[in-house]
């Protein structure tokens, strides 16, 4: 169950443009959507995440294999923010393994990234994994190229997006359909991404995560607010909640 509903969203900073590396290694058809641990180390699959832009995501070189215990952890998540789910997944089928690695996040086939990568699955082509992502480069500038395609391909805004009006209402953000409103992300810096994958169904629950602090009041046992006496916490909180489709294609 959710822990607590606090904090609002940040986010936007920025790119480093940089040349991927030339694809190589093999692969099953790209309508497949089952990556194995070794298949991911290897470097011969990729994740394709559709979206606007669609986001690539593969490892180039072996890391250092994890524990069970750590994998269910990060498919678990940290139980706080807003974009928490009601319930915690539980691991569908025997674990595979995990490893950590180094690879890259990449849209359009040509603006990437290098990030720290962390896979891990369960229960083969009808079961589950997980992907943890933690960008090393790119997110460091306002407005960059690498940033407005990551926060497109959340569904948000930039700055740089926005258009402003000088009614006599004063400026209005043209961010609005109706009743709804989009995400208007001003920073990436320090952002994470938690990825939890069914792959029979080809799909994905894609989460963006960041450190936060904070503090909760303290009741007594009558339920009445013990006054300037708080709880203070420092976690990971889910900050926003996707869900997305995918293949697995040959990188």
């Amino acid at each position: 169950m959710k822990k607590t509903r606090l904090l609002g969203y940040l986010l936007a900073a920025a790119a480093c443009a940089l040349s991927i590396p030339a694809c190589g290694g093999g692969g099953d058809d790209s309508g497949n959507t089952y990556i194995s641990v070794s298949q991911f180390v290897a470097g011969g699959k990729a994740f394709k995440i559709f979206g606007s832009p669609s986001m690539r995501v593969f490892a180039f070189s072996r890391g250092v294999e994890m524990p069970e215990g750590q994998a269910n952890g990060i498919l678990n998540g940290t139980g706080y923010g807003p974009a928490t789910p009601d319930t915690q997944p539980s691991p569908e089928g025997e674990y595979e393994g995990r490893m950590n690695l180094e690879g890259y996040i990449q849209f359009d086939d040509s603006v990437g990234a290098r990030a720290t990568l962390s896979y891990g699955t369960y229960g083969g082509e009808a079961g589950m994994g997980v992907l943890e992502i933690l960008p090393q480069e790119g997110f460091d500038q306002s407005n960059g190229d690498l940033t407005r395609k990551m926060i497109h391909f959340l569904g948000g805004v930039s700055p740089a997006d926005v258009q402003t009006g000088t009614s006599s209402s004063g400026a209005t953000m043209v961010i609005e359909d109706g009743v709804y409103l989009r995400y208007l992300l001003f920073s990436l810096a320090g952002c994470s991404y938690r990825v939890v994958i069914d792959f029979a169904a080809g799909t994905m629950e894609f989460f963006l995560n960041y450190s936060a602090e904070w503090r909760v009041p303290v009741t007594d046992s009558s339920g009445n607010v013990i006054p300037n006496v708080y709880v203070e916490y420092r976690d990971i909180i889910d900050a926003l909640n996707l869900n997305k489709h995918f293949v697995a294609e040959p990188r």
